[in-house]
């Protein structure tokens, strides 16, 4: 069985501490042991979960009292504290962490195929194939997918100068922060299209 350990405890303070104690508390323990400090280090992001679920129940009064009363078997108030609340606490108490990472335009999914057909009251009470035609997006064959008029090569890309990453330092309470994120304008490719191929419009893939 987990043992869930006191709050106070985690933040470091007394069962007195004051409002402003706590908060202190929390800022130094979150600037620690923050996931983006800390990459691939799961024992940081255990304890960052850690001090700010503590955190999120004693800055409020009434959570509070209701832990000092109940301790950790306090209710759905104490209980029901769900994993997104992290992210969204740290961000109203610091700000947004510049850097985080932000899903790549490919890792989306893409959207449904939708295809209206008309069938007869027999064939929906039996069962019925049928066969559909329907444009799916290939390779354009006037630029082999490169996605540049024939004879024109792609240029390097200005925003992160062909590296494919870009690279932001940014300062929190006095700590400085460099992170590498992939360039949202080539897409990691370090390269972007000067002259459209004007079949698929720089795409590198067509409708057929």
């Amino acid at each position: 069985m987990n043992v869930k350990r006191d709050y106070y405890e985690i933040l470091g303070v007394e069962p007195n501490a004051s409002p402003q104690e706590i908060k202190r508390a929390y800022r130094r323990l979150a600037r620690q042991h923050h996931p983006d400090v800390n990459p691939n280090d799961a024992e940081a992001e255990d304890r960052f979960k850690e001090a700010t679920e503590a955190y999120e129940v004693l800055s409020d009064p009434e959570r509070r009292s209701q832990y000092d009363f109940y301790g950790h078997a306090g209710g759905p108030a104490i209980s029901d504290f769900g994993f997104g609340g992290f992210s969204d606490i740290f961000d109203a108490f610091f700000g947004p962490f510049e850097g985080r990472r932000r899903p790549r335009a490919e890792d989306l999914r893409g959207a449904d195929l939708r295809l209206d057909l008309e069938i007869t009251l027999e064939e929906a009470a039996s069962g019925v194939g049928k066969t559909a035609r329907v444009n799916r997006l290939v390779t354009c064959g006037d630029c082999d997918g490169k996605g540049s008029r024939a004879g024109a090569d792609p240029v390097v890309c200005p925003a992160c100068r062909g590296n494919g990453s870009v690279r932001r330092t940014s300062g929190v309470f006095g700590m400085q922060f460099t992170s590498v994120s992939t360039c949202e304008q080539c897409r990691g490719a370090g390269s972007v299209i000067s002259d459209p191929c004007p079949s698929c419009q720089g795409k590198g893939r067509a409708r057929k």
